[in-house]
């Protein structure tokens, strides 16, 4: 089986969230707004790797209380919609009908 790893690329949609409901922002420096995108784009990436993982025909695993099982056909649709959302709203990439 194959791991899901939502984690890492959740984490990173999450501090963008964080960062955007703190104080008012500085102005960025060229080198940290290039360091910004790159992660966002790191993210999307990981993102719609995952994506297609989910939406494949393999079985997933993940991890709960220390140990592995695969995943159920419920919990794969609730993360293809949550991991749709994210790529929607965060990286501008709408989900494809079909």
């Amino acid at each position: 089986m194959r791991k899901l790893l939502l984690a890492l690329s959740l984490s990173l949609v999450a501090g963008a969230v964080v960062a955007q409901n703190a104080a008012p922002p500085k102005q960025l420096t060229e080198e940290e707004r290039a360091k910004i995108d790159a992660q966002r784009r790191a993210g999307c990436k990981a993102h719609e790797e995952n994506l297609k993982m989910l939406k494949g025909s393999g079985p997933l695993a993940i991890e709960e209380d220390g140990k592995q099982r695969e995943m159920t056909p419920a919990e794969r649709q609730a993360q293809i919609d949550q991991t749709e959302q994210i790529l929607a709203q965060y990286c501008g990439i709408k989900k494809k009908e079909g």
